[in-house]
């Protein structure tokens, strides 16, 4: 079930896949190529993280229902493979346990990230 509802997506490198503050629509998986998230801010552009292959991105907001933090853009030839929001919706009609299971996976990937911006904060705030 879960095939059939994802596709397969090409972006050129420099392509922008979405914008900071745009609505999310899709959790998008790395299948070759890589993104990087940057965040802008009062003129300055900030460099989040640099995804590869194998990399989920866009699921944090696609599941909190808030605006992406984040452009993500290619940074090479890039081929995604893509879960739109109404495909999650559709599985959590129709599977409840598959749809556990990527919410828990997901989750699990949340809170990975979480922890190691945890850690990149406390590096800075020792600095000083």
């Amino acid at each position: 079930m879960l095939f059939k509802l994802l596709r397969r997506v090409s972006y050129k490198a420099g392509e922008v896949v979405f914008f900071q503050g745009a609505e999310p629509s899709h959790i998008y998986i790395i299948q070759s190529g890589r993104i990087k998230l940057v965040v802008g801010k009062d003129d300055t552009l900030f460099e989040l993280v640099v995804f590869g292959q194998g990399d989920c991105f866009g699921e944090t907001s696609v599941i909190g229902i808030q605006p992406h933090v984040a452009t993500a853009t290619a940074t090479e030839d890039t081929e995604l493979i893509v879960l739109s929001r109404q495909a999650l919706l559709s599985i959590y009609k129709q599977d409840l346990e598959l749809y556990s299971i990527l919410l828990l996976n997901i989750a699990r990937e949340a809170c990975r990230r979480l922890h190691h911006s945890d850690e990149v904060l406390l590096h800075y705030a020792l600095k000083k």
